[in-house]
């Protein structure tokens, strides 16, 4: 019993160690806002949603949309502090001014 439990540990081990895992890093230059990030959402749908000092964003994989004062988005404040979704889906924005 216990060699099996070992073999089991060792083939996760050989597993897990042959997956090539990667990290990219988003900035400003890829399409952010803003660099410092206050909130972080991955929403139903499997979009990453990013709250900054200076914005809201969106990222689907490819591409970052953004959501800013700026742009025409009715957003109290361009400092996201907080991000949550609801049961039905609709995502809710804390701002620094509420």
């Amino acid at each position: 019993m216990r060699f099996s439990a070992v073999l089991v540990l060792v083939l996760i081990y050989f597993h897990a160690s042959s997956q090539d895992i990667t990290f990219s890093r988003l900035t400003e230059r890829d399409g952010l806002p803003g660099n410092h990030t206050y909130a972080f959402l991955k929403d139903k749908q499997g979009f990453m949603w990013f709250g900054t000092t200076s914005g809201l964003c969106r990222y689907d994989g490819n591409e970052i949309k953004s959501f800013t004062q700026d742009l025409g988005y009715e957003i109290s404040d361009d400092f996201i502090t907080a991000l949550c979704q609801d049961a039905e889906g609709n995502i809710w924005i804390g701002t620094n001014s509420g």
